[in-house]
């Protein structure tokens, strides 16, 4: 798949692509599997190309983005725009969390929907969480 080891190098929080991928029937859909969420997998469906973190537990599927290419510009983006790293100011964090709810939003409106991976990762970083 196209994309896949540019993906190898990055490390988002508790994403991990391995840059190959394995393909596995889940909820009667095939997955092209690209990496993990920390204990989860992490999928592309082959009639989509939506990426979803696959729960393994459980099957529960939770939509991250609706390519791999736009996983990738969220992930710069948010790189881009928030030090998790720094100093941590509820005030300044709001307002960034603002920003990239807008941006994501116009490029992906999907991803920020509720109960999914973006919107879960995007309120833990407001709350100090992450």
């Amino acid at each position: 798949m196209e994309h896949l080891q540019e993906l190898e190098n990055i490390k988002f929080i508790g994403l991990k692509f391995s840059g190959r991928s394995v393909d596995q029937q889940i909820k009667n859909q095939i997955f092209s599997i690209i990496g993990s969420d920390y204990e989860d997998i992490v999928g592309i469906q082959k009639n989509t190309g939506y990426v979803y973190s696959i729960s393994v537990e459980d099957d529960k599927l939770v939509f991250i983005n609706s390519s791999v290419e736009l996983l990738k510009k969220f992930i710069q983006i948010f790189n881009d725009n928030i030090n998790l790293m720094g100093e941590y100011n509820e005030k300044k964090r709001s307002v960034q969390i603002k920003t990239l709810s807008a941006i994501f939003k116009q490029l992906d409106e999907k991803s920020l929907k509720r109960n999914t991976w973006w919107n879960y990762i995007l309120e833990q970083v407001k709350d100090g969480v992450i």
